[in-house]
């Protein structure tokens, strides 16, 4: 599962350069906090995207495996999430208003992570429903702390 999304990422990423050379040349500057809101997006999307192939199989009346269709997603998220929210923390260091709108986008965004996890009974629909609310909170907490930062 890890190798076909990073195989993903880099595919999208050549697409782009090759589309948008100017962002291409740019893109080794991305910085730190850059890094981690692109992140964040998008591992939601990824084990989103999982998660509703869950659903479809259990709907369908299958058996899924959870574990491979969106919990191994979910810890590798977790844990390389931390990796770079640390740094981006440790960067806003100081600047108390921006620290507390990171912990309060992080916070957030684990929270969405952790809700990616699809209801047995959710259709597609109250399943997207559902993280599309999450996603606005995210966007919403990351705006909050670029005006901080």
């Amino acid at each position: 599962m890890q190798r076909f999304r990073k195989l993903l990422f880099v595919t999208i990423l050549g697409a782009v350069s090759c589309a948008f050379p100017r962002i291409a040349l740019c893109a080794g500057n991305l910085g730190a906090e850059q890094e981690l809101k692109e992140f964040a997006d998008y591992n939601l999307t990824i084990c989103g995207t999982g998660a509703r192939r869950a659903i479809n199989e259990w709907r369908a009346g299958r058996q899924v495996d959870e574990q491979y269709e969106f919990g191994d997603c979910i810890a590798e998220a977790r844990t390389e999430g931390k990796k770079l929210y640390t740094t981006v923390l440790a960067k806003v260091s100081g600047k108390n208003q921006a620290e507390a709108a990171l912990k309060d986008y992080f916070a957030t965004w684990l929270t969405a992570l952790a809700n990616v996890k699809p209801n047995g009974y959710e259709t597609i629909r109250s399943y997207n429903d559902r993280q599309s609310e999450y996603a606005v909170k995210v966007d919403l907490m990351w705006n909050k702390f670029e005006l901080e930062n």
